[in-house]
């Protein structure tokens, strides 16, 4: 009895040396749409049937996987069954795992997870306001920078004449319809102050799949009504004499209707201009010369109240 003890013995050990075991393993990996990519696979020992799956679904047995055009298990040997994606697609994205059936003596085995993520370039961005953004002052501006289509999410970026902005930003990241794609919506809001007219505001998108960013501009425009300055080219002047009153407008739109007023009393004859001549009587002592300015945005008026200086008079004895 003592041979047959030593025959079993030496086929447990035997089995126990002939365990089915990885020699290589797949590592994650982050790719390009369109690129070749490559997981590996080696066993050696490998008594059962090997297969790889993607997301917990087998792709097939057999090295050719049919059904499958772009992917294929390469090696030359019963060792090596790497995996190869070819012309990767977004639908590629996804946890891979090679993995080897059990036999009667052989227990199976499972690769550690590697993950391939496919990175696709977004499309350009888009702002929701046009190429000139007109703003009034003192109010909010709010613009919407759009990034569409990438994978992974863009990151945006904004800056106004090329200083990089930091405040009044928030974004929102969603899922395109039926997949991976995302959209990436950035909102600015500002306060508008004139300082600001001109100037470039541009949004940056870009992910890992962009060689650069994507770069969309608007030009600020800050609206303002008007900004009105009353010169009168005598401070005191001597009845008889004649004075000229200019009304001096900053405004934007520069499109600007005027009004002249003596005190409450609207002077028709000057609507439309710019100055005015008045000749000086005693009666305008402390009256008031207004000039009313208006544009699309609303009016302003300046004042100046007049100090006539009256001529002596003489009798005669």
């Amino acid at each position: 009895m003592k041979p047959l003890l030593v025959i079993i013995v030496s086929s447990l050990a035997s089995a126990r040396n002939l365990q089915q075991k990885f020699l290589s393993e797949p590592v994650s990996v982050r790719v390009r749409e369109g690129a070749t990519v490559s997981l590996q696979c080696s066993v050696g020992g490998m008594g059962g049937v090997l297969q790889w799956t993607k997301d917990g679904f087998g792709l097939g047995t057999s090295r050719e996987l049919p059904g499958y055009t772009r992917l294929s298990m390469t090696g030359g040997n019963n060792e090596t069954w790497d995996l190869e994606l070819r012309d990767v697609r977004l639908e590629d994205d996804g946890v891979y795992q090679c993995q080897v059936g059990a036999t009667e003596t052989m227990g199976p085995i499972r690769s550690r997870d590697a993950v391939i993520s496919v990175l696709k370039e977004p499309e350009p961005p888009e702002l929701t306001v046009p190429e000139v953004m007109r703003l009034e002052e003192d109010k909010v501006g709010l613009v919407q920078c759009v990034s569409r289509g990438g994978h992974p999410a863009s990151m945006i970026r904004w800056r106004i004449n090329g200083e990089l902005v930091s405040t009044g930003i928030t974004e929102n990241v969603t899922n395109m319809r039926d997949t991976k794609r995302t959209v990436t919506t950035s909102t600015l809001k500002f306060p508008a102050t004139v300082n600001l007219s001109g100037s470039e505001l541009s949004c940056e998108a870009e992910n890992e799949a962009n060689t650069g960013p994507h770069i969309v501009k608007t030009r600020l425009q800050v609206e303002y009504k008007p900004r009105v300055a009353l010169q009168v080219n005598k401070d005191s002047p001597t009845e008889g004499e004649t004075i000229t009153a200019v009304c001096n407008v900053d405004a934007l739109p520069q499109q600007v209707s005027y009004q002249w007023f003596l005190d409450d009393q609207e002077i028709k004859e000057a609507s439309g201009a710019t100055e005015m001549v008045l000749d000086v009587t005693r009666d305008l002592h402390d009256k008031t010369v207004s000039c009313l300015a208006r544009n699309s945005l609303g009016q302003t008026a300046a004042q100046h109240k007049l100090d006539v200086k009256c001529k002596s008079v003489k009798y005669l004895s």
